[in-house]
């Protein structure tokens, strides 16, 4: 869905209206926590999981829950997994994390 708003003046900010018909098909509501990220000249605006925050080690938990219900997950197999998360990370310029 595409729709077009307007940058406007809030306070000393600025901000974007977002429109209610985004907002309910993204099931947003007010004081509801979002996770804002510019990738490849594009904002992307994410509700954050249960009003958990983003770090850079959100995929690696996320990862932990999906994978690493049995005693049989390795240590081996998350370092794997954070060597991926690293060559397809967008901002280079954080050497490590």
């Amino acid at each position: 869905m595409t729709i077009n708003t307007n940058i406007i003046r809030i306070g000393n900010s600025k901000g974007v209206i977002l429109p209610s018909k985004i907002l309910k098909t993204l099931a947003l509501d007010e004081k509801d926590s979002v996770c804002i990220i510019e990738t490849e000249g594009s904002i992307v605006i994410r509700k954050t999981e249960d009003g958990i925050p983003l770090t850079p080690f959100s995929a690696l938990d996320r990862w932990c829950d999906e994978n690493c219900h049995e005693e049989s997950c390795s240590v081996e197999d998350a370092l794997q997994y954070v060597d991926a998360v690293r060559k397809e990370r967008n901002d280079k310029t954080i050497m490590t994390w």
